[in-house]
């Protein structure tokens, strides 16, 4: 597969497979890098809603996993491939992750060497309802704000 220029995919929206996209990268290019991985949901049947109507949740394919084992796998490959194409000790990466998934991929990214500098929480003001009345309403999801390695070096001010 042939590598891209990162000056034609600066500030663009790749969409796509990850792996293969990832795969055009080059090394140590990338400055930021935003995710937002398949969630893995494990519905099974249909979910209805309080008003009886259907909720189709993740039913697309790229969110089918057969298992942990699969899912951790796939997350492992593109995590990887990804910190491969960030450059040292500049790329901050954001995951959006549900929180059917975030300590599964916190703990690859962990083991992959990421420094998970803090999380974000996104408050949804519209979750998905508790549909049977068997949990809380999970009306939030998180942001992993992450560095390649401990050491970081931007130019970052934030001035409140």
């Amino acid at each position: 597969m042939q590598t891209v220029n990162i000056q034609d995919i600066t500030n663009t929206i790749l969409q796509g497979d990850c792996i293969e996209i990832l795969k055009t990268i080059p090394s140590e290019s990338v400055d930021l890098i935003f995710a937002d991985p398949p969630y893995f949901m494990q519905t099974e049947g249909e979910l209805l809603r309080t008003n009886g109507e259907k909720f189709s949740g993740v039913e697309d394919e790229w969110d089918k996993f057969n298992d942990f084992q699969e899912y951790d796998k796939f997350c492992t490959l593109w995590l990887a491939k990804m910190q491969k194409s960030a450059k040292k000790k500049r790329v901050l990466f954001g995951l959006l992750a549900h929180f059917k998934n975030i300590y599964r991929i916190g703990y690859i990214m962990q083991n992959l060497d990421f420094w998970i500098l803090n999380d974000v929480v996104w408050n949804k003001s519209n979750p998905v309802p508790n549909f049977g009345g068997t949990r809380f309403c999970n009306a939030h999801e998180t942001l992993l704000w992450c560095s390649k390695g401990k050491k970081i070096n931007l130019p970052l001010i934030i001035k409140q």
